[in-house]
């Protein structure tokens, strides 16, 4: 009984990371590979790096499936210059969205492999 505790333990923010980042990662594939008819098809050099940032974010999400450790500190480091660099170029209040899409995955996946290697 003891071991299924010690189980459910990891296995909860395991699963819970990979299925809160199914989100991220599937509107990411969405946006790369769809059309958007509202665009203006203007595109500066810091809509790039934001877009670039954004998507090695969701890729340490996907990356965080398999390694989460790896995964999680791909997501939170470039999480973490995604928001400096974003909040410089754009003037929104936007920046907290990302933090709970794309932060709360990385934390709960890092949560995970720190609770599987203390066993």
């Amino acid at each position: 009984m003891d071991s299924l505790r010690e189980n459910w333990k990891v296995l909860l923010p395991r699963w819970t990371a990979r299925i809160w980042s199914l989100g991220p990662i599937f509107i990411t594939i969405i946006q790369f590979f769809g059309e958007d008819e509202h665009s203006t098809g203007v595109m500066t050099w810091d809509d790039y790096v934001n877009l670039g940032l954004l998507f090695i974010c969701v890729l340490g999400l996907a990356i965080g499936w398999f390694f989460e450790r790896t995964g999680a500190q791909i997501t939170l480091g470039t999480l973490a210059i995604f928001i400096i660099f974003f909040s410089l170029t754009v003037q929104s209040g936007v920046v907290l969205t990302f933090i709970v899409l794309l932060g709360v995955p990385a934390v709960l996946y890092y949560l995970a492999w720190w609770m599987n290697t203390r066993r």
